[in-house]
């Protein structure tokens, strides 16, 4: 009788299955053959998708040959990742844990990386590269579909700046290649306000602020060349835009076009800086350093010295001034005063007992030495704020107050954190800055010193007489102070931005952008002097405040000590 047919449409399996001769085999034959072809077959063919139906897959997870996608060829990255080894051991312990994202640029073309992960494909290929073991050539991928280049940049850069993996520069390079490409497509030029908008749309939220310091970077700071590497956000807003850009607007008062000043002067000392890091031992940048070298260079070519351009930097820095304003407050300085201001004003000097009743022309800075320290820079108002009583102007308590003070703080101190704290205290009090004093544990000492709220009067910038010696006195002390604790603190270094205060309005204008801090400009702060000519106020007993700080300094001292 014949068996029935098979209607299930399933293939019908022979289970006698014959050996050689026709004889049968035994089932421990059957499973160890069955074994063997399971260890001898090939890996599966990769995954592929026909994607000539533009728009047909709009995402898929694909196993590919990670031999043949490739990097990111316009990758934002230009340094070694420092999280490599991290990458790489976690990679090694867990294996894969995430579909790496790919595209196409065009249909059948190169897979490639598209939004981040190009460390760990790399990383993938030397594996692979190295072992030779076909179980680490595939692995998968998230496909989605190609848009633009700009997009591509886009992904790249957000992906990065999530996880915190790149540097400024590195940032920088890739924000404005990718505004290059807006520009291209736009086919017009685009304001600041525009291209903020048209980032956004593709994922990135950076401010016009932002925006500016990266283009200055790029067109202005290429030439520190492996120098870069070390550049902060904090540097170039804080030092290199300001000095550089007001420098460079002197320099246009003698003729000098902008053009001119980057080319002759300010590009060979960035490119001496540059080369002298390569051979450095601390890897940093010393902007300040390079931003006085320009000033030295911008000295010699205009034919002044170098404290007659700091003068005249000063003046300009309160806003735009002829370059007779300019030669006026260089001869205000060169008579009668031996103390004159970054802003131009010129303090009494007949009390100075070593003021020259006539200053000798300055010597050319070819002619001396090519660091010549720039004269402090005194207040322009005046701050009614004290430790005891609010008639007395900080940084100017009679000598007899400040005495009882240091016993009342040396007697009472439990132990040596506790007479630092007492200390730091009446610093702030006696400079006027004592509601910015902020205590924070995490941080290394304790404490930061944040930034004025906007619209605070005790702040503001006011007009102060040249005479007015306890207000120049006041102002002066307030600035060094200000400064200086914020140095010491170590609440601008990167390693401790997670330790700050984020509702503080420092921790804002370092992290977001979008932060409008220009109104620092306008407020009593003054503005950074060189550690030299803090030292000389030190040692004058009208500066009480500035004397009180190297006795903070020096307990901060005695604590490093003993930790």
């Amino acid at each position: 009788m014949n068996a029935p047919a098979n209607t299930s449409g399933r293939r019908t399996v022979n289970l006698t299955a014959l050996g050689e001769g026709g004889s049968p085999v035994s089932l421990s034959d059957r499973l160890a053959r069955a074994r063997h072809d399971s260890y001898t077959a090939e890996n599966p063919a990769p995954s592929a998708l026909n994607l000539k139906g533009a728009g047909s897959v709009s995402a898929a997870i694909l196993k590919l040959d990670v031999t043949q996608v490739q990097l990111f060829d316009k990758n934002p990255r230009r340094f070694h990742n420092e999280n490599y080894e991290d990458i790489a051991a976690s990679m090694e312990a867990q294996g894969q844990t995430q579909p790496l994202p790919v595209t196409q640029r065009e249909p059948n073309g190169p897979y490639i990386i598209s939004a981040g992960g190009n460390t760990r494909l790399e990383w993938m290929k030397r594996r692979f590269e190295q072992t030779k073991d076909p179980e680490h050539r595939y692995a998968y991928f998230y496909y989605t579909p190609y848009r633009d280049e700009a997009q591509l940049i886009a992904q790249h850069l957000t992906e990065n700046l999530s996880r915190g993996e790149m540097k400024f520069w590195e940032c920088a390079v890739g924000v404005v290649d990718l505004i290059k490409l807006l520009k291209e497509q736009e086919g017009q030029n685009l304001t600041l306000r525009d291209l903020e908008e048209k980032l956004r749309t593709k994922g990135l939220r950076l401010g016009r602020t932002m925006l500016s310091r990266y283009t200055f970077a790029v067109d202005r700071l290429h030439s520190l060349g492996p120098a870069l590497e070390a550049l902060t956000g904090l540097s170039v807003s804080e030092t290199f835009m300001p000095r550089l850009n007001l420098a460079a607007k002197l320099a246009s008062k003698f003729g000098v076009d902008e053009e001119t000043s980057w080319a002759t002067l300010f590009t060979p000392a960035l490119e001496r800086a540059g080369q002298a890091y390569l051979t450095a031992s601390e890897k940093v940048l010393p902007a300040s350093e390079i931003c006085d070298s320009c000033e030295v260079a911008l000295a010699d070519k205009i034919g002044h010295s170098v404290h007659e351009v700091r003068t005249m930097l000063g003046v300009l820095r309160k806003g735009d001034q002829t370059l007779l304003d300019l030669k006026a407050a260089i001869a205000s300085a060169s008579h009668g005063s031996s103390f004159v201001q970054a802003d131009g004003r010129q303090e009494d000097g007949a009390e100075r007992s070593e003021a020259p009743a006539q200053a000798s022309k300055p010597q050319r800075p070819s002619e001396v030495q090519a660091h010549q320290p720039a004269r402090p820079q005194a207040p322009t108002t005046t701050v009614t704020h004290s430790v005891h009583t609010v008639d007395k102007t900080p940084g100017a308590l009679p000598h007899d107050e400040i005495q009882a003070v240091s016993q009342a703080t040396a007697s009472t101190a439990a132990n040596l954190q506790e007479r630092f704290k007492q200390e730091l205290t009446v610093l702030c009090d006696l400079a006027g800055i004592a509601d910015l004093l902020v205590w924070r544990d995490q941080l290394p000492l304790g404490f930061f010193i944040d930034y004025p709220t906007p619209g605070d009067s005790r702040h503001a910038i006011s007009t102060v007489s040249s005479n007015d010696q306890v207000g120049l006195i006041a102002r002066t002390s307030k600035s060094v102070v200000f400064w200086s604790l914020m140095r010491l603190s170590g609440q601008s270094d990167p390693e401790n931005a997670g330790a700050l205060d984020p509702t503080s309005n420092f921790y804002r204008a370092m992290a977001d952008e979008n932060f409008d801090n220009q109104w620092m400009e306008g407020l009593d702060m003054g503005t950074t002097l060189r550690d030299d000519d803090v030292l000389v106020l030190a040692t004058k007993p009208e500066y009480p405040a500035i004397g009180w700080l190297m006795k903070v300094i020096y307990t901060i001292r005695e604590l490093n000590t003993k930790n």
